[in-house]
């Protein structure tokens, strides 16, 4: 009979891995940034195509979903809760303007509030439908625990990363101490 080894303490497979986070770090780094820019590439251009009989590009149906969920948003709040910047979001909500899909209220001297019009809530509605069917059909390939513990994962490490930086170089974590949280230990049932 084969005995396996002990397993070690946390704070010795941290040491372990030391070395290797180290000299490996700035080409995981790398990895994860190319892999979820591909990822967003590909989610986008297949978003697009799927809406592309509303002729709403991703960030108009991103724009037209954040409207239809929570509506009173000026154009900062909604470039904030996208992630996207004010010029961008600007430039878009006017074109949708122009095509009739929202109206843009004034509020106060120089802040724009984008509303909805009926064309605008009826295609967000029927994109939002359509949108959900959509994930479900392109998603149901993947076990529902692999996609689970991805979106932990991502969770995990968007909670690290700071909104804002006044000074990049002053970014300062915990360093990572072994443990991970108890749903992410694949080999328990």
């Amino acid at each position: 009979m084969h005995l396996s080894p002990p397993p070690l303490p946390p704070h010795a497979r941290v040491a372990r891995l030391r070395p290797y986070l180290d000299k490996g770090r700035p080409r995981i780094r790398a990895n994860l940034v190319r892999h979820l820019d591909a990822w967003q590439c590909r989610y986008t251009r297949l978003h697009t195509r799927a809406g592309a009989h509303h002729a709403l590009t991703h960030a108009r149906a991103r724009i037209l979903d954040a409207l239809l969920q929570a509506g009173g948003m000026n154009i900062s709040q909604l470039a904030w809760r996208l992630d996207l910047t004010r010029q961008s979001v600007h430039r878009v909500v006017h074109a949708m303007e122009a095509a009739g899909l929202l109206r843009l209220e004034p509020r106060g001297k120089r802040e724009l509030l984008p509303t909805l019009t009926m064309l605008g809530r009826a295609i967000a509605e029927q994109a939002a439908a359509e949108d959900d069917d959509w994930w479900a059909r392109l998603l149901r390939n993947f076990p529902t625990r692999d996609l689970d513990l991805a979106a932990a994962h991502l969770r995990h490490h968007l909670a690290h990363l700071p909104r804002h930086l006044t000074d990049p170089l002053q970014l300062e974590q915990e360093p990572f101490d072994g443990k991970l949280p108890e749903p992410w230990f694949l080999d328990r049932a």
